[in-house]
């Protein structure tokens, strides 16, 4: 048993496990949370595009599912009270057109990553295509210039030949 390993006895390393997000309450993300009477949720501004340019892709990408959250959070209370028949206004308009907005702002973003690339990419396909056809025409060169030079040494012995038979006649 010394020399051997027992595979019964051989432990894999222990797994951790992912930790759970910290938001895990389930149905109540869809509601705000409850803020005194008489005051206004504080909430933030908007972001704006210049801020966005900065973020890398996938903070954008949880940056637009942070907001998709938010937003259907404000549109399921927007409903509740629709259902409920409350008259009071929807306190949090402004914050809807915000989320909206950002998120608008994501995709401008996203779509101005995405003809960057496409330019980049035509650019690339050109200047590949610019280096085959160079390419092409060297080796038509060098075929041409062989071509020549055979021809040239193929004709030279003809001349050499004519001239020693008219001479021997």
């Amino acid at each position: 048993m010394y020399g051997r390993i027992n595979l019964c006895m051989r432990r894999k390393p222990l797994q951790r496990a992912r930790p759970l997000p910290r938001c895990t309450r389930g149905i109540e993300e869809f509601f705000d949370q409850v803020t005194p009477e008489g005051e206004k949720p504080k909430t933030g501004r908007a972001w704006t595009a210049s801020e966005l340019r900065l973020k890398s892709f996938s903070d954008l990408h949880k940056l637009w599912f942070v907001l998709l959250k938010e937003k259907n959070m404000l549109l399921t209370q927007r409903e509740k009270r629709r259902q409920t028949k409350d008259h009071d206004d929807f306190k949090s308009p402004i914050r809807l057109r915000k989320v909206r907005k950002s998120m608008a702002r994501i995709k401008f973003v996203v779509h101005e990553r995405k003809i960057v690339v496409d330019k980049a990419k035509l650019e690339v396909r050109e200047l590949y295509r610019q280096k085959l056809s160079q390419e092409k025409l060297k080796v038509q060169d060098e075929y041409l210039k062989h071509k020549m030079l055979n021809q040239d040494q193929e004709e030279a012995p003809k001349d050499e030949d004519t001239d020693v038979r008219a001479s021997s006649n």
